[in-house]
């Protein structure tokens, strides 16, 4: 009897999760480093973005609509993005001539409408 019921709730998990049982949303992240800026730099839109400084000096992740505060190597904070609209978005490191060394990218937001399978 014991054999059954693990049999079927092993059949229970793996059915909830092919048919979406896990509805967690992929965490967005971006890496800030010397001197560049890597991760995940197209987001759906609505979502949050995990800023983790893995430099050996201080590094910020600016967007004309926001900013992190300044992180130490090894901090990391969470970006409300939920704001933004669709597009694209310039990035950068407001730390003088970080910016100019290389530390901007571009950040796209998707729509996040959804489509018929």
């Amino acid at each position: 009897m014991k054999s059954l019921i693990g049999a079927l709730l092993a059949v229970s998990a793996f059915a909830l999760n092919a048919c979406g049982g896990d509805d967690a949303p992929k965490e967005n992240a971006v890496s800030l480093d010397e001197w560049s800026i890597d991760g995940d730099l197209e987001v759906p839109q609505g979502t949050t973005l995990q800023v983790t400084n893995d430099g050996t000096i201080r590094h910020n992740f600016v967007l004309t609509q926001m900013q992190t505060p300044y992180l130490q190597p090894g901090e990391s904070t969470t970006l409300d993005l939920s704001s933004l609209a669709p597009g694209q978005y310039e990035a950068w490191c407001s730390l003088p001539e970080h910016r100019n060394e290389g530390m901007v990218a571009v950040l796209t937001v998707t729509s996040t409408t959804a489509t018929s399978d």
